[in-house]
């Protein structure tokens, strides 16, 4: 499989995308984590409620069981003081809970706004990198295997806008017929990221006048 093409100008720009692309998810998660802590800030008043109220309604106990030895009006007292702390008690609950849910809603915050951002920079970066790796290993095998230039000659005809086909040659189809396959074969590698053979092609022999043999177009 090949990463990285051999040719220096693409090579480098493929590495500074890769670079790009890392920065950009190491952005975004940091900005995710501190949005994150953000939110949760907001959870702290909340937690700060539980302690107080937990001990206020833990005083109105002990002064319940104090004031239902009193006789007569003891325990009718004592019943209100125990309804107090009850309520602070659930005040407590109430701040713990809700403590929690903004912890939780400030993980799920974070997530989303990293998520959503690295989600939309995958999609614009792995389809184009998986298509060049996909196309330059294929394209690296059949160079090696069998040193075809007649093949990469008729992917530059396909594939390659005509001017920069008339840049590689002044007439590309008569080169081509003539099997003059260099030119066209040297352009679609260049495209490709791959370094041509010592022929000037893929390290074959030229053709020498139409497709090589068992081949149709």
């Amino acid at each position: 499989m090949k990463i990285y093409a051999d040719t220096p100008r693409l090579r480098t720009r493929q590495i500074m995308i890769d670079a790009v692309f890392i920065g950009w998810v190491l952005l975004w998660i940091r900005l995710g984590m501190l949005l994150s802590s953000l939110v949760t800030k907001l959870s702290v008043p909340l937690r700060a409620v539980r302690g107080p109220a937990s001990d206020f309604a833990g005083a109105l106990s002990d002064v319940s069981e104090a004031v239902l030895r009193l006789p007569v009006v003891g325990d009718e007292i004592s019943r209100s003081f125990g309804s107090a702390a009850d309520a602070g008690r659930s005040l407590a609950a109430a701040g713990a809970r809700q403590g929690q849910s903004v912890s939780q809603l400030a993980i799920l915050l974070g997530v989303m706004l990293a998520g959503l951002a690295i989600v939309y920079a995958l999609a614009r970066y792995l389809p184009w990198r998986l298509e060049w790796i996909r196309e330059a290993s294929a394209a690296g095998r059949i160079q090696v295997e069998r040193s075809d230039l007649y093949l990469f000659a008729l992917r530059a005809l396909v594939n390659r806008p005509l001017h920069e086909l008339r840049r590689a040659t002044p007439d590309p189809a008569g080169a081509f017929a003539a099997g003059d396959y260099d030119a066209l074969a040297a352009l679609e590698l260049e495209a490709l990221g791959l370094r041509a053979g010592p022929t000037g092609g893929t390290g074959g022999p030229r053709g020498t006048g139409g497709p090589p043999s068992g081949r149709q177009t």
